[in-house]
């Protein structure tokens, strides 16, 4: 059995945030949705990033989850460090970092394609 403390408690106990990368499984996706609704409900403009197990075609994912900014597919690494320096921007573009999906303003999906799977799972 695996204990850990609620996704309210955990949000709270985070400190002026700019960025969380949620990261979201089969096993943990109820708690880290809940998770992401804590922290943009304590943080509105943090940037909420969630993967890499999210819908593939997530085109209302954002008009369900409107606590979720960007999703993340596939392998995180290095989209997610391709999103901390675009973060750094003075006008951040996601659009420009490959395989994510982003909410746009009116609460649509992008999708921006072209990352290339790094690990291989063919035997």
């Amino acid at each position: 059995m695996y204990l850990r403390d609620g996704p309210t408690d955990v949000a709270k106990q985070l400190d002026s945030l700019g960025v969380v990368g949620i990261s979201c499984y089969m096993c943990n996706w109820e708690w880290s949705k809940l998770l992401a609704e804590s922290v943009k409900g304590l943080y509105p403009d943090c940037l909420v990033v969630m993967g890499p197990q999210v819908p593939a075609e997530p085109q209302d994912f954002f008009s369900v989850f409107s606590y979720a900014d960007l999703l993340v597919h596939y392998e995180g690494g290095t989209t997610f460090s391709e999103i901390l320096l675009e973060y750094l921007n003075e006008c951040p573009d996601y659009t420009q970092v490959h395989g994510i999906s982003v909410r746009a303003q009116n609460g649509q999906c992008i999708q921006i394609f072209g990352r290339e799977r790094t690990l291989d799972f063919t035997v």
